[in-house]
């Protein structure tokens, strides 16, 4: 199956590259059609180089912990009434 044209892509940290040129059938080179490239921000602060999810990472984690910690006193919770060693008021 020969194509008449050829897409190729640039995948880069901080950036997005494609180009596509037209082929002749055995697939050489015959024309440029088009290509492009897209810079994103590295997603760190500029002074700091810090990273921008820290503040969110941090406040998740602590969401984690608190989920964690709520699951196992339910699980306490449930063992002890299942053993009628508590009563649910």
């Amino acid at each position: 199956m020969n194509f008449k044209y050829r897409l190729g892509l640039d995948l880069g940290t901080n950036s997005i590259g494609w180009f596509v040129t037209e082929t002749h059938d055995d697939g050489s080179f015959k024309k440029f059609i088009d290509g492009n490239s897209r810079l994103f921000h590295d997603g760190r602060e500029p002074k700091t180089k810090t990273s921008n999810a820290v503040n969110r990472r941090e406040h998740r984690g602590a969401r984690r912990m608190r989920d964690r910690k709520l699951q196992r006193m339910q699980k306490l919770l449930n063992f002890l009434v299942k053993k009628e060693l508590w009563t649910c008021p």
